[in-house]
């Protein structure tokens, strides 16, 4: 950066920013990587798809739920404290209404409220997705309650496509 006579400090603001991007895209390829690849990611995958086919195979599919939910909690309680630490104090209306966006971020990028389906990129792809809406609705200066009314028709709306094509499935498998 010297050699190009940059700012040191908009250097330093530029070279984060790429750190924070790079952070992102590794984690979702190290998450996508575990999922398809691990014995451990598969049986997940076999466990939220079809728990009575991975019953039938041997996996400890209580064990494979319960070390799942642990994880989870973990990682919520992590991003807790990381909260609480960038913003120096804790608050109870701190990521209100986050979970809902979690959601419907989730089920965007391709993942199925049964389980078995999505992926890590498809997820990263939601957030972005659902940054960008709830970004829009601040630059338009859209009151936050009318904010709760369009975030939950949007659940509404992936949940139900999300249903429709559970239901096509079952049916083109003859369970239903």
């Amino acid at each position: 950066m010297a050699v190009l006579k940059i700012n040191p400090l908009i250097a330093t603001i530029g070279t984060m920013g790429i750190a924070q991007g790079i952070a992102m895209v590794v984690l979702a390829v190290g998450i996508t990587l575990f999922l398809r690849y691990s014995p451990a990611g598969r049986k997940l995958y076999l466990t939220g798809d079809n728990r009575e086919a991975a019953d039938l195979m041997g996996f400890n599919t209580d064990r494979i739920l319960m070390l799942t939910y642990i994880f989870t909690g973990v990682l919520c309680a992590l991003s807790g404290i990381l909260s609480v630490a960038r913003f120096e104090q804790a608050n109870r209306y701190l990521g209100e209404g986050v979970n809902v966006t979690a959601i419907i971020s989730c089920i965007l990028g391709g993942a199925s409220l049964t389980g078995g389906r999505g992926s890590a990129a498809g997820t990263l792809g939601g957030v972005v997705c659902m940054s960008l809406i709830i970004n829009m609705f601040n630059l338009f200066e859209i009151k936050s309650t009318w904010q709760y009314v369009v975030v939950g028709a949007i659940l509404m709306l992936v949940v139900s496509v999300d249903g429709y094509l559970i239901l096509r499935k079952q049916k083109a498998l003859g369970k239903i």
